[in-house]
């Protein structure tokens, strides 16, 4: 294992999932400002019946869509960082072990 290019491996896994992962975070966010803009563009007059008009709004099904979507790829990449380290981890402990056997010969 070349660890130059496997801690540079590392750190664009560990990026993009930050970088995935607010990008969700922020769809998130934006869910509840977008039920609210909607809601009040329904020309309702109770609340719960706004609130029903705009879950069915095109935007609003639109907007979760990709809401799910980003946490999902969200989610696959932080997969990938983890599975990184755990590699890097068994990198580790396979050298360790193998510095101790040397040390016991």
């Amino acid at each position: 294992m070349d660890i130059d290019k496997a801690s540079d491996n590392a750190l664009e896994k560990a990026v993009k999932a930050a970088e995935l992962d607010g990008a969700a975070r922020m769809l998130e966010e934006m869910k509840k400002i977008l039920l609210s803009e909607l809601a009040n563009q329904s020309g309702e007059s109770s609340v719960a019946a706004a609130v029903h008009w705009a879950q069915k709004h095109e935007k609003f099904k639109t907007h979760i869509t990709e809401m799910v979507t980003a946490r999902t790829a969200a989610n696959i990449a932080k997969a990938e960082w983890e599975a990184t380290q755990m590699r890097f981890e068994a990198w580790r402990t396979k050298q360790a072990t193998h510095r101790a056997e040397i040390n016991l010969r």
